[in-house]
């Protein structure tokens, strides 16, 4: 998975995306996602590294089956929070 760590406003915002995904540009109805902005192209790392920062962020934006299986394992997001773009999973959370 390919993450990005932006901060806004002392928040944390991570974005995550499989990597098969990334510089691509998908949409469906009115939906639109540019996966190749910079918002998203950041580094790959390993799965611990990414739950660190799952675990300590504000909002987190994920794109791609891997992603967002992640963020619902690790309860940060819930089945019914996923939409599908096409048929790619995508999902954003607001963490309190």
């Amino acid at each position: 998975m390919i993450i990005k760590i932006h901060k806004a406003h002392g928040s944390k915002i991570v974005a995550l995306c499989d990597e098969y995904l990334i510089g691509r540009e998908i949409e469906d109805k009115n939906i639109y996602l540019n996966l190749s902005s910079s918002f998203y192209k950041g580094e790959k790392k390993s799965e611990d590294v990414i739950k660190k920062h799952l675990e300590s962020a504000r909002i987190i934006n994920a794109v791609g089956k891997e992603s967002v299986g992640l963020c619902v394992m690790l309860r940060k997001a819930s089945e019914k929070d996923v939409i599908y773009i096409g048929k790619i999973p995508h999902v954003q959370v607001l963490l309190f």
